[in-house]
């Protein structure tokens, strides 16, 4: 089943796409993506999707903390340098877990506004985008397609595989933020992303493009089984 919803912002909107991959509905699961954002008195937002590994035996409980971590930490990581902010991260959904972690596997894409400065990051298959004037900043996976390794939060995450940039919001007005997991990320062409985040930004809040949307998911639902979340973020500064 497929939900595409439109969600307010103090200063922006949110669109979410989420869709639960036909093979978990046939056997009558839920989606193992979960997705989360927030914002804070400062206007300062955090948005995330996660895709939980589907070996794992609490993938969905495993994606649900990575974006409540991701939420839970806007306000405490202003000041953190890209090192520690991945440390934090990780410290925060093992110490939520408690133990086990291997069994609550899951990908983590994520996007911070906050202070003069945007952090996008991602650790496993997705897409984390932020755009601001015409600087657009893109973390995706480059391994072939639907590969049998996938790094992932877990009881080992290496920082090599926790990529994060930081960008300076360099007095821009707005800023666009676009996360997918990889049902949906596996299937784009990398050099078609700057005209994909074009074209939703200029076209989120019309119906006819909940439309496409809708029929472009169902199309991609004949091409693979996996769950499907996409958010996007319009903020004004």
């Amino acid at each position: 089943m497929m939900n595409i919803t439109t969600e307010s912002l103090k200063n922006g909107t949110v669109l979410i796409v989420a869709d639960i991959g036909k093979l978990h509905e046939s056997i009558g699961s839920c989606s193992q993506d979960s997705y989360a954002y927030c914002q804070n008195g400062k206007n300062d937002c955090a948005f995330a999707v996660a895709d939980g590994v589907s070996t794992c035996q609490n993938a969905k409980a495993g994606s649900f903390f990575a974006v409540r971590t991701v939420c839970d930490l806007l306000g405490s990581i202003e000041n953190e340098t890209v090192t520690d902010i991945k440390k934090k991260i990780v410290s925060f959904w093992k110490k939520t877990v408690a133990s086990q972690w291997n069994d609550y596997g899951t990908t983590l894409n994520f996007v911070y506004v906050f202070g003069d400065k945007i952090i996008v990051g991602k650790i496993g298959d997705g897409i984390a985008m932020a755009k601001l004037k015409d600087n657009l900043i893109f973390i995706c996976d480059d391994a072939p397609f639907y590969t049998n390794e996938t790094f992932a939060l877990g009881e080992r995450v290496p920082s090599s595989a926790f990529e994060v940039q930081e960008i300076s919001l360099d007095n821009a007005s707005f800023v666009d933020v676009l996360l997918m997991t990889d049902g949906i990320a596996k299937e784009i062409d990398v050099s078609l992303l700057p005209e994909f985040m074009q074209y939703i930004s200029g076209n989120y809040l019309d119906k006819k493009f909940t439309k496409e949307l809708e029929h472009w998911i169902l199309e991609l639902n004949k091409k693979n089984n996996d769950d499907k979340t996409l958010l996007f973020a319009h903020i004004a500064r």
